[in-house]
């Protein structure tokens, strides 16, 4: 539930999402959450030759998965190295390996944070 509510937070803070569109429970039958494909949020595609903050956060958290094996000179910008990383992290998790992160790698790529924690995924979300 925790790390639920910390994607949930995550995502608020990236794309100051209106919480009005996330879920639209009007007669009270219908459990809470998204209901139909127009009030479903996806997490962004991050790829090759895109620049600036998100891809900050992405590098932040592949330092955190991958430890000294992700090492790029290039911050916020997502290079080769980048994607090199983002492949491995996801063969390591059974995920499609597009070098592309996407709404499935982002749900395994995000940490499960606690108070006093500290480390590149602590950064990552500090950077947002």
């Amino acid at each position: 539930m925790k790390k639920l509510l910390l994607f949930f937070f995550f995502f608020l803070f990236i794309f100051g999402c209106d919480l009005s569109k996330i879920t639209e429970n009007t007669n009270g039958d219908e459990p809470l959450g998204p209901q139909n494909d127009k009030s479903i949020y996806v997490w962004p595609n991050v790829e090759v030759n895109m620049e600036g903050d998100l891809v900050a956060v992405v590098q932040y958290l592949l330092k955190d998965k991958l430890g000294d094996d992700f090492v790029s000179y290039q911050f916020k910008k997502y290079d080769s190295i980048t994607q090199t990383a983002v492949k491995k992290f996801q063969k390591e998790n059974n995920l499609l390996e597009n070098g592309i992160v996407d709404s499935n790698t982002w749900e395994k790529l995000l940490p499960y944070l606690k108070k006093g924690d500290k480390g590149f995924g602590v950064m990552a979300l500090q950077y947002i």
